[in-house]
């Protein structure tokens, strides 16, 4: 007995020395992931201050080295997922590292509810995810349903993870302005923090892709996104970088021709939100705070505007308000762009019913579609 406690001290000694002891969960599971990292040759360890570093994609070489380091990292921390209930997506084709991310566990029901998307897949392989940022990989919880993980790093929480604690929290959630997407989990491994949710640009899917029918399908989109950027600077946050690929809604639908191929996807319960707090300031003390409101309003006008001008005959105000956004040194703020914006949102039921013939305005000329869009209701 003796002999077999000092031989179990030493083993938890080389581990801790000479190994680098992982303090994850109790003893067993800490020798497990210890033994792991040291057999995987301690994956989590980066020559680059970030582990989630890209590299250069001018350097070929470098860039495909990076890629796959960072597949490497996910399928390291597999089990990890796994024992927490998340399934994570694999790459079925192991020799090619631009291969698509498939899902490996059954898929759940359609419309699983809030705050999960409602899905039109046909088939899993509709759910092909891009591993294009190497801090998100996507995943199935035990039920089935599609959510993302979302990796940040470090001892301090980043403000990332701070700012999404800040919206989750039991006041903030309840607001009905926040449409930012809700904070599901928060998986700790060693000092590298998981935050689980339920979206991104395709787990959540993209607020760009679906046509618009009528004008008030545009006006909710809209509204959406003012209300939010109004939200999040009365609480002192300002995003930092509202773009296309940060809008989400929550449905999902089999990738088509082109960004307006599928119909039906904006009826009136429909739920947007703003994704990705990676460049947020969250301080009212912060010197630069006001400027990155300015730029949230710029960025938003920008963004808002190819899809809000073609009703622009209908929404009166809606041009010069948008003009007015886009002046970096503007002085309006989000609580008055919300108000102008308000009076698009209050017109009679009979404008708001019309329909729109155009899918998008872009330097300075409008697209229309040229057929009908795809109702998915009538393919399941």
């Amino acid at each position: 007995m003796l002999v077999f406690l000092t031989f179990a001290v030493l083993l938890i000694w080389f581990l801790v020395r000479r190994l680098g002891f992982v303090r994850v969960g109790a003893i067993r599971t800490a020798i497990y992931w210890t033994a792991r990292s040291w057999a995987w040759n301690y994956p989590l360890t980066s020559a680059c201050p970030d582990l989630w570093y890209t590299g250069d994609p001018n350097d070929r070489q470098l860039f495909l080295r990076e890629k796959i380091r960072l597949i490497r990292i996910w399928t390291f921390l597999r089990p990890f997922f796994a024992s927490r209930g998340y399934d994570l997506f694999l790459n079925k084709q192991p020799n090619n590292i631009f291969g698509l991310l498939l899902p490996v566990s059954p898929r759940g029901c359609q419309n699983p509810g809030h705050p999960f998307a409602q899905n039109h897949y046909r088939h899993d392989d509709d759910a092909a995810f891009s591993f294009f940022a190497p801090r998100v990989w996507p995943a199935r919880d035990s039920q089935g349903r599609e959510i993302i993980i979302k990796a940040v790093s470090g001892r301090k929480p980043p403000r990332e993870l701070c700012a999404l604690r800040k919206l989750n929290s039991p006041t903030l959630r309840q607001h009905p302005m926040n449409h930012t997407i809700p904070l599901i989990d928060v998986l700790v491994f060693k000092e590298k923090c998981s935050p689980s949710c339920p979206g991104n640009c395709r787990h959540w899917g993209s607020a760009l892709c679906g046509a618009f029918s009528t004008v008030g399908e545009i006006v909710r989109y809209g509204q959406a996104f003012f209300e939010v950027v109004h939200f999040l600077h009365a609480h002192h946050i300002a995003h930092g970088d509202i773009s296309g690929q940060n809008l989400v809604m929550d449905v999902v639908a089999p990738e088509g021709p082109d960004p307006y191929y599928y119909g039906g996807l904006r009826d009136a319960n429909r739920k947007y939100a703003l994704i990705d707090f990676e460049t947020t300031l969250i301080s009212a003390d912060d010197e630069d705070i006001d400027s990155a409101y300015r730029r949230d309003l710029h960025d938003l006008a920008r963004t808002l505007e190819p899809t809000l001008r073609c009703a622009e005959d209908m929404l009166p105000g809606l041009v010069s308000l948008l003009d007015d956004m886009k002046m970096l040194n503007s002085p309006l703020t989000a609580s008055v762009a919300l108000a102008r914006y308000q009076i698009c949102k209050d017109l009679p039921a009979a404008i708001l019913n019309s329909p729109v013939q155009a899918v998008s305005f872009m330097n300075g000329k409008f697209r229309y579609r040229h057929s009908d869009p795809v109702v998915l209701s009538s393919m399941l």
